[in-house]
């Protein structure tokens, strides 16, 4: 935040905390991440809460505006960094990806993204409820994504 601390929240998972991948360095760091996974025979990766999401009382379900980003050097808010967090998170799993297996062809998902994220990587909407209505919502949501060049996109 804007007194160095580090920002902590509430995921599905319990206490978590957000790295900055708006910074070119943490976005190294994230991508060297992916090694033990690969090594282990993984082969593609799917991100979740990606957006990034909060269960906490900052209220708002994601990070306080007090959350600071490098923004790739022109510093700012969370307000500023909340829409190309998941980009940035798929751009750093592409890069490590790419760096850590160069002669293979990465595959990443994210629930959520902004403009370029095709670039990275595939896009999946979140839960549908499985019925006429959700299926209808879906092909929405899928077909729009195609038209803004997400050639990989599902629910």
């Amino acid at each position: 935040d804007a007194a160095g601390a580090v920002v902590r929240g509430v995921g599905a998972a319990g206490e978590t905390v957000f790295p900055d991948l708006t910074d070119a360095r943490v976005r190294a760091w994230w991508g060297g991440l992916y090694a033990e996974p690969l090594a282990l025979g993984c082969a593609g990766f799917w991100h979740e809460e990606d957006e990034p999401t909060s269960f906490t009382a900052f209220g708002e379900r994601t990070l306080p505006r007090s959350a600071r980003h490098a923004l790739d050097g022109a510093g700012g808010d969370h307000r500023e960094a909340h829409n190309v967090y998941a980009l940035c998170m798929a751009r750093a799993a592409y890069e490590g990806l790419r760096r850590l297996a160069p002669d293979e062809r990465p595959c990443v998902v994210s629930r959520s993204g902004w403009a370029g994220q095709q670039r990275y990587g595939g896009i999946r909407s979140g839960p549908v409820a499985a019925d006429w209505p959700g299926l209808r919502a879906s092909l929405a949501v899928v077909l729009g994504l195609g038209l803004c060049g997400v050639p990989l996109a599902g629910a």
